[in-house]
């Protein structure tokens, strides 16, 4: 990835987490994935929109099992850093354009 490659992933990144922040945290990691996957795919990056599952034991003895999503940038997570605790169930990739289509900011 070069660097203005790398800044447009960054800036979808940050813009999807501050609309978060502004709604109240009321976003799942889903709905941000989803948006992140589908902004990215507009600018011509191709992305992983990845499902994962982690098993928890919870105070009662209980197993609770656990979903999370997160989106990679070839082998960079760009949305939903868990720090390896869910493990891959799925995938959904979207091919980058050949052409580069970067939008740019009027």
């Amino acid at each position: 990835m070069d660097s203005e490659w790398d800044r447009c992933v960054g800036d979808v990144a940050r813009t999807l987490h501050a609309i978060n922040r502004r709604f109240g945290g009321r976003f799942t990691c889903l709905m941000l994935a989803m948006a992140a996957h589908w902004m990215l795919g507009r600018r011509g990056i191709g992305s992983s929109l990845v499902l994962g599952t982690r098993v928890e034991s919870s105070s009662g003895g209980k197993r609770l099992l656990e979903a999370h999503a997160w989106v990679r940038v070839g082998d960079r997570v760009v949305l939903g850093e868990h720090g390896g605790r869910y493990t891959a169930v799925s995938s959904f990739v979207r091919q980058g354009s050949k052409r580069r289509r970067v939008v740019k900011a009027a």
